[in-house]
């Protein structure tokens, strides 16, 4: 009944071919079943993309990233400097936009 029921979306996922399945039950087609152990990395926690602030945002979140995959900073470390990272890179939009609910810099 539904397209996100595994079901439904496992037989279009596959047809497309460029659709990792993220649900439980359904599988991918064959062009990205190799992708599948990429999306279970730990960045998943981190689903935000970087691309969605500023530029500088987005070397910052990367930085943070690869800090984290080299076991530079742990999980928590990681997630406070992405916080941070958001909140600067948000106000900063703010500022850039002139919206008028922007906080106090």
């Amino acid at each position: 009944m539904y397209v996100s029921a595994p079901q439904n979306f496992g037989p279009l996922a596959t047809d497309l071919g460029s659709f990792i399945p993220m649900m439980a039950g359904a599988e991918a087609g064959p062009v990205m079943a190799g992708f599948q152990d990429i999306a279970k990395l730990p960045e998943r926690l981190f689903s935000d993309p970087d691309s969605r602030l500023t530029l500088e945002t987005a070397d910052q979140w990367s930085q943070a990233m690869q800090a984290y995959f080299l076991g530079q900073t742990d999980e928590t470390a990681t997630k406070e400097a992405l916080q941070k990272i958001w909140m600067d890179g948000s106000k900063a939009l703010c500022v850039a936009n002139k919206y008028d609910w922007c906080p106090a810099s």
